[in-house]
């Protein structure tokens, strides 16, 4: 969870958060700093692919339960990660993820997906499924990039793109219509502070203005979450 003084500086910068959740605990946990006007912006309800095993269906049904029972604004983190270490629970990973994009495709809701190590088995999922599509973290090839994009998916961005050029191709191939930044704060001691500068950064392999990124982005945000 990000530090109270981070959420504090972004609100004054009028940075909109996408609140994505793991399970119910971190839901709860963001309702809280949503109410207490931390955060502004859009609150998803989701279940981690990593966290899809046997062991853990209760808790799964919870936010299954949940979403069923009341009106929410989104639905992610969801998806696939065929890392090794989570390879063996590949079969229910995939169950319960079409379950949840069936819920969204009923309630015309977003979706914010998870693909690591998985990009071509998401992908062929979600060809099934009209849902307006996020690719958190997009690290596939440029031809599952292409694929992504004559889909009509959003690919995301992260600060990543600071302190590694191997995102700068990806950055390239991907017209301003279909790119949005995320922080994924706080992994890897990322911030939504991060995104002035990965939005001069996009603008510079682009070699376009800087307003003009951030205006399109904006744009594919509100188109994403349905506000446009």
């Amino acid at each position: 969870m990000l530090e109270r003084s981070i959420l504090e500086e972004c609100r004054n910068l009028n940075i909109n958060i996408v609140a994505v959740s793991t399970d119910i605990n971190s839901y709860e946990k963001t309702s809280e700093l949503m109410e207490m006007g931390l955060i502004m912006g859009k609150q998803f309800i989701g279940y981690h692919p990593d966290s899809i095993m046997p062991e853990n269906l209760s808790n799964l049904k919870k936010v299954m339960d949940f979403i069923n029972a009341n009106t929410v604004e989104g639905i992610g983190e969801i998806g696939l990660d065929l890392s090794p270490r989570f390879m063996k629970h590949t079969e229910l990973q995939t169950r319960v993820f079409k379950k949840f994009l069936e819920t969204a495709e009923t309630k015309n809701l977003p979706v914010n997906i998870h693909s690591r190590k998985a990009q071509p088995q998401v992908l062929e999922v979600l060809k099934n499924y009209r849902i307006k599509t996020f690719l958190h973290w997009f690290c596939g090839s440029k031809k599952q990039l292409k694929e992504a994009i004559d889909l009509g998916y959003y690919i995301g961005f992260t600060p990543a793109c600071l302190k590694s050029n191997r995102y700068n191709k990806l950055i390239k191939a991907t017209p301003i219509e279909f790119i949005l930044t995320e922080s994924d704060a706080p992994v890897y001691e990322m911030s939504p502070q991060d995104m002035p500068l990965l939005i001069d950064r996009i603008a510079s392999l682009k070699e376009i203005p800087p307003r003009e990124v951030a205006d399109g982005i904006k744009t594919n945000y509100l188109k994403w979450i349905g506000e446009i």
